[in-house]
């Protein structure tokens, strides 16, 4: 049988133990908080960068867009100008042709 002495002395090292093992495992966890807490940093900053990224894409792409749909607009509409043009001048030249045609009729 063991001496109480010995046995006071074995849970007294066993207790210390203990101590030092929560000790330890308080560091690591707070090491581990600490380290996450870097982690969810660097991950929203890493995630603001994407967003920003997507986000300026996408209005590049709506200006790009608006761009094209404004030169498509303009070539529309100055193709219609220029129908309107060659129908009014078509006429014209037809409205010239029968004043002429009357005035010599007249002069006749």
């Amino acid at each position: 049988m063991q001496s109480s002495e010995h046995i006071i002395s074995r849970i007294i090292d066993l207790d210390s133990n203990a101590e030092r093992i929560r000790v330890q495992a308080r560091e690591e966890a707070a090491r581990m908080r600490r380290e996450a807490v870097v982690q969810a940093e660097e991950k929203k900053l890493l995630l603001d960068g994407q967003t920003a990224a997507k986000a300026a894409k996408i209005e590049e792409d709506a200006i790009i867009e608006r761009s094209r749909e404004v030169a498509r607009v303009k070539k529309e509409h100055a193709d219609q100008a220029e129908a309107i043009r060659a129908v009014s001048a078509a006429k014209m030249d037809r409205v010239v042709q029968m004043v002429i045609s009357g005035m010599k009729g007249r002069s006749e």
